[in-house]
């Protein structure tokens, strides 16, 4: 029961530490907003109005939805050109938000989705190991100075 104990209480600890990690990555590689995408965003062409190269190769376009012009921001590649194949003036496809139109993302949101996601089952697995890490050398460390303690008690007792 001495072994067990600690082995659950660092597994519990994992587990904790996977769902947080889990929770943070969905929120970072924003996932939920990208399946909403997937479910309800809507294909438009769109006009590339400025290239940043600087900028993460950010494109920014103009897109119209029921006659209002909307402006958005994203990244080559998958559905579109590269960036490097793209110029001022170049239609792309973009997808709207059905819901809210002024939002929306370069490309099939498909793609980013399914590169997010891997970033958040990678968050997900590795954010628990520096946390437990710590947890583990402490656990390490206070069993060491309880041992040398039982020991000094011990050798004063004789």
């Amino acid at each position: 029961m001495r072994v067990l104990k600690p082995i659950l209480l660092l597994t519990s600890a994992w587990i904790v530490l996977a769902v947080v990690g889990n929770v943070i990555g969905h929120l970072v590689f924003e996932t939920a907003w990208l399946e909403h995408m997937t479910q309800k965003g809507l294909s438009v062409a769109a006009v590339v109005i400025k290239k940043e190269p600087e900028n993460h190769a950010t494109l920014t376009y103009r897109y119209t939805v029921a006659g209002t012009e909307y402006i958005g921001t994203g990244g080559a590649g998958d559905d579109n050109p590269q960036f490097d194949e793209i110029g001022l003036g170049d239609e792309i496809v973009a997808y709207y938000d059905s819901d809210d139109p002024s939002k929306s993302i370069a490309g099939n949101p498909w793609y980013d989705l399914r590169r997010n996601q891997s970033g958040a089952m990678f968050t997900t697995l590795v954010f628990p190991v520096i946390p437990m890490a710590w947890l583990i050398g402490i656990y390490v460390l206070i069993l060491a100075l309880t041992r040398r303690n039982r020991r000094l008690e011990q050798l004063n007792s004789v």
